[in-house]
Order: structure tokens, then sequence, then C-alpha cells
């Protein structure tokens, strides 16, 4: 099933005023506008049975509205909840990992302390044969975003982020 959204979206606009309210008087309980018009109120049918009415009738937009929202609204969950799912995904790439969790294959990264953060990749023996303290190699020009000690190591690590689109596609034609 696919919701149409702007069909939800007119019938709003064409029906009674949101948001709507349950109201109780006089022992008949109605739904009713912000200005206490009803949205849908019990009646009697001239052959005395009960029904419902609704401004602009069974077949208008607030009575359209009503069943269209409800026969929408577990679609409209599921969506939500794989939005919401996705949001919480990117948030878990995008965080602050615990380096001992980096990739170790030359991969460029984020990394970072108490003293800053830097560009780096994992280079724990050079081609020279030197193996340095520290085995991640700042990608950067200076050292100054490693803070007072230039030797400072890394705690922690994040990807980093994808390239706007016209440099991917700049890179690309290269």
């Amino acid at each position: 099933m696919t919701i149409d959204t702007q069909k939800l979206r007119d019938l709003i606009r064409q029906s009674c005023p949101l948001p709507w309210t349950l109201a109780t008087s006089n022992s008949w309980r109605r739904i009713v506008d912000p200005y206490h018009v009803p949205v849908c109120s019990p009646c009697n049918q001239p052959d005395g049975h009960p029904d419902l009415a609704f401004p602009g009738g069974i077949e208008g937009p607030t009575a359209t509205l009503l069943i269209e929202a409800a026969n929408a609204l577990p679609e409209l969950l599921d969506a939500m909840d794989a939005q919401a799912a996705e949001i919480a995904r990117l948030n878990a790439i995008q965080a602050w990992q615990p380096i001992e969790t980096a990739p170790r294959d030359g991969t460029a990264i984020l990394l970072g302390s108490s003293d800053g953060a830097w560009i780096a990749k994992y280079d724990p023996v050079y081609p020279s044969g030197y193996r340095p303290k520290n085995p991640w190699f700042s990608l950067m020009l200076n050292h100054d975003h490693m803070g007072r000690m230039p030797n400072t190591k890394p705690t922690h690590w994040m990807p980093l982020p994808a390239a706007p689109d016209a440099l991917q596609e700049t890179a690309h034609d290269r």
C-alpha cells in the first residue's frame, strides 16, 4: 500500500480545524475542533437508528480524513520506525569509537584525544623499516592539531564523512 500523503494533507485542509478533542455533555460524546464545533457527533436517523454526523456528511472531507488517516497509520508508523533506525545507524557510524576498533588497513580516518582531533592512517612500519612510537601517521601538514605533545596517541576514532557530490564527481572524472 502506498500512502497518498498529498491526499491526506488536502483532507486536513478541507476538514474541520485541528487539533480535535473529545467532548462530553448531556451524555453525548463527540469529537470537536478547537472552537468546540462538532467534528463527529452522535445522532439518530429519522427511523430512530443511532448514527454519526459529520460536517459535509459521511462522504465529506472530515469523515474521509478519519478513515484515510486510520488506514494509513500502520504504514506511516512503520516508515517512522525505519527512519528512526536509519538515523540511529548513521549516528553510530559518525560517533567517536574506541581506538581499539579503528581500521588498521591504511584507511584515512579522523582521530581524537583530549588534546585535539586530526586525520591520520595506521602505519606501524615506514618503508625505511622505522617503527614509530605512535603508529598513527598524521595526514595533516602541521602538528598544531595534536596539542601539547607531538606524539599524542589517539584514544578515539570515527570515519571521515563522504565527500560532497561535486567533489566526488570531480575526483571520478580525473
